[in-house]
């Protein structure tokens, strides 16, 4: 199966990758983490697929681009990312987020994630906008 990139942009990997639009995209981001540590962004734009959606990905080109859309431009630039679940729709299936580092400060994710999951389940009361999603 192509990769995500290949799908979502309609070009192989190594040709973005190695592209000017790429270039810019690793600018950005770089010219993004002068001012800040961390960015926490969604893990996704839709809820997960279900099972049976997930059996048909690669015939839709849309769901693909919506479950890539928050990922796609740190695997372009390079960032490390960590991504942690962080409750689940109504229907039941996981909702996450991910943040987002300088390159070559991965233990910042890792401080990080722990941060966030290190509580005891007592203090993981999450809200969230959307009335599909509940917290863990």
């Amino acid at each position: 199966m192509p990769s995500p990139i290949t799908l979502a942009a309609g070009y192989p990997a190594s040709t973005i990758r190695k592209s000017s639009f790429a270039g810019s995209v690793s600018e950005g981001v770089a010219a993004l983490f002068q001012d800040i540590d961390l960015l926490l962004v969604p893990a996704q734009s839709i809820p997960s697929p279900t099972t049976a959606q997930l059996a048909n990905l690669g015939d839709n080109a849309e769901m693909l681009n919506a479950l890539v859309r928050y990922t796609m431009l740190f695997d372009m630039s390079g960032n490390p990312t960590i991504t942690l679940p962080c409750g689940f729709t109504a229907a039941g299936t996981p909702v996450a987020f991910q943040f987002v580092g300088r390159h070559l400060e991965e233990e910042m994710l890792v401080r990080a994630g722990h941060a966030y999951q290190g509580p005891p389940p007592s203090r993981r009361t999450r809200t969230f906008a959307g009335s599909d999603l509940t917290p863990l």
